[in-house]
């Protein structure tokens, strides 16, 4: 649990969209840096958040673990959090690609009928920010399922 607690956490802060000004052809020149890369707490908003506290509730879990401490219904807390916090990266990433999709389709049209033809599907793309957090969750997952039943005496 506390793997995959901190690898989740540490995948906010690495990138999860990267866009590539260079694919899109400039109807003005734009100043600014041809790549940028936002992370998970740049795209987000409150789903992103939601999950980031239901992360550092799994660490709390885990590190009160750890330290020999034993809470009761641990394994359904964590459970609960991962839930949470798994659907709520998964709607993010979902809702990026739907609006990635409706965007590239309104773009692609519009250039097409000022004369561009530039196939640029690449210029936005999910990084592995927020596919390590997913595995992240799962590795959480993982570990809470597995995790040893204490023999009540």
């Amino acid at each position: 649990m506390f793997t995959g607690g901190i690898l989740t956490s540490f995948c906010f802060f690495l990138p999860w969209i990267k866009y590539d000004r260079s694919l899109i052809p400039r109807m003005v020149e734009n100043p600014g840096p041809d790549v940028i890369t936002m992370s998970g707490f740049e795209t987000g908003g409150f789903l992103v958040i939601l999950s980031f506290i239901a992360v550092l509730v799994i660490l709390g879990v885990s590190i009160y673990r750890i330290k020999g401490k034993n809470l009761n219904n641990t394994r359904t807390l964590v459970l609960i959090c991962n839930g949470i916090g798994l659907i709520c990266v998964l709607l993010t990433l979902f809702l990026f690609i739907q609006a990635r999709n409706s965007s590239m389709k309104k773009v692609a049209d519009t250039l097409e009928s000022i004369g561009f033809m530039n196939a640029f599907e690449d210029a936005i793309r999910l990084q592995f920010g927020g596919m390590g957090a997913v595995a992240g969750f799962i590795i959480v997952f993982i570990g809470a399922w597995n995790k040893p039943q204490l023999e009540v005496t």
